[in-house]
């Protein structure tokens, strides 16, 4: 594994590109928005780091963590895809698990995302 000294963190640091999706909820909308690494604060990166270490570790030891919360009907799912200089990773959440520290992050594409036509 390199680390990117930059910014202290695994080799999943340098976040490049950032692709956002966004479905389900009552209404079953699907919404979509693409940021750069340079639209992160600091903070957000750093959490985002901080998660995708967690989702690489959970994914690569036996022990995938606890156990996955039932589908809810009406949840909102988010996707954040990284583009980052190790490859592309994916982070998946709805409503019921959503990090803190992600939330402000979550909300801002959110608001900047766009109407997707159905099954795109």
């Amino acid at each position: 594994m390199t680390k990117d000294s930059s910014h202290g963190g695994g080799e999943y640091s340098n976040i490049r590109g950032i692709r956002f999706a966004q479905s389900g909820g009552f209404a079953g909308l699907s919404r979509r928005s693409e940021a750069t690494g340079a639209d992160l604060s600091e903070q957000e990166r750093r959490a985002l780091e901080r998660h995708v270490q967690e989702s690489t570790r959970r994914s690569s030891s036996r022990d995938a963590g606890p156990a996955a919360a039932p589908a809810g009907r009406d949840l909102t799912r988010y996707e954040i895809e990284l583009e980052t200089e190790a490859g592309e990773v994916r982070l998946e959440f709805d409503d019921s698990n959503l990090p803190d520290d992600l939330a402000a992050l979550v909300e801002r594409l959110s608001q900047r995302s766009r109407p997707t036509p159905p099954g795109r």
